[in-house]
């Protein structure tokens, strides 16, 4: 179990307090005492191993090394996901894949066939299950959950950008070179629709914002799993030609 515990800079003091979901997490989950070796990350790429000096019942105090702090990169490249939100559960999950797999931000599309429409409090409470998935898999910079989008303001960040976009699609592949675009983009844009589909005019739409297809197989995936399977494969190609 994760010994890495979430902690929002500025951190300018030896002793830190660790308050909140995350003191939960260290008292109740790790039932951590005095003297127990931690790692915090301040969620914009800072980590630094600490140990805990005091303990309250809803609180932890923890002295931290600045000579073990350490700077991780932002992944490469930025990988936006503009996606119509799936129900319940499967959003969890899919947070946390996007999360693993280095996306930067996630951006819940509205579009004509959405089902889900999330209200910012319900946003809020998915904003723990990014920092799960931090503590989880290493990652120091947390993914940034953007406001809730039409396909037509997404569609126009393509415009003013200099941005790779792909969209997934059930009938068509783009029959491009993707590697060698992938090697040329620091940014991409992955565009997923809702299960019932793009309508005819969004998937117009979206072409006319110079944005590719890309077919992922013979069989129709579930919203969460697409934009997954879209993420891993076009960080694996970026991957494979930087090696």
């Amino acid at each position: 179990m994760s010994k890495r515990f979430y902690l929002e800079g500025p951190w300018n003091d030896p002793v830190l307090e660790i308050s909140g979901q995350e003191a939960h997490h260290l008292l109740h989950v790790m039932r951590a005492g005095v003297g127990e070796d931690v790692e915090i990350f301040d969620g914009a790429g800072r980590s630094a191993s600490g140990s805990v000096v005091a303990l309250s019942r809803k609180s932890a105090q923890v002295e931290w090394n600045p000579e073990t702090a350490l700077l991780q990169d932002m992944p490469k490249p930025v990988l936006v996901l503009a996606v119509a939100l799936p129900k319940g559960d499967r959003f969890r999950w899919l947070i946390e894949k996007a999360t693993e797999l280095g996306v930067s931000e996630l951006i819940p599309l509205q579009t004509t066939r959405s089902t889900v429409s999330p209200r910012e409090a319900k946003l809020d409470k998915h904003r723990q299950y990014i920092i799960d998935a931090c503590k989880q898999s290493g990652r120091n910079h947390l993914m940034k959950i953007a406001d809730l989008q039409s396909l037509e303001e997404v569609c126009q960040e393509i415009r003013l950008t200099e941005t790779l976009a792909i969209y997934g699609s059930v009938t068509e592949g783009s029959g491009m070179p993707l590697q060698e675009r992938l090697q040329a983009s620091s940014r991409i844009l992955v565009m997923v629709g809702p299960e019932g589909g793009w309508t005819d005019d969004e998937e117009e739409l979206i072409k006319a914002h110079n944005s590719f297809p890309m077919h992922l197989g013979q069989f129709v995936l579930r919203t969460e799993t697409a934009a997954v399977a879209l993420c891993a494969t076009l960080m694996g190609l970026h991957g494979e030609g930087s090696a």
